[in-house]
């Protein structure tokens, strides 16, 4: 499940995994895995696809299925929205 924090994190770092893996501080690494970083990254470049006008109807509609699988709070997807 993608939560604030993982969001919150993923922001810090502005999407460079690179830079999370030099950097991260223990607390970091036990909120967030590579996994999570990997599901937040594929999400936000669905989320993009939709507000370039990229995405059919049908993939945004699976999109949003996806988000609402993996985001259980609007607020997080409103700053997935924002990130993207």
């Amino acid at each position: 499940m993608i939560t604030e924090d993982k969001t919150r994190i993923y922001k810090k770092y502005s999407g460079d995994i690179d830079g999370w893996v030099r950097v991260h501080d223990k607390e970091e690494m036990r909120i967030m895995s590579d996994q999570d970083w990997y599901d937040i990254n594929l999400l936000l470049q669905e989320i993009a696809g939709i507000k370039n006008g990229i995405a059919s109807e049908a993939y945004a509609k699976r999109i949003e299925k996806d988000l609402t699988d993996k985001v259980n709070d609007e607020k997080i997807i409103k700053m997935l929205f924002e990130i993207a």
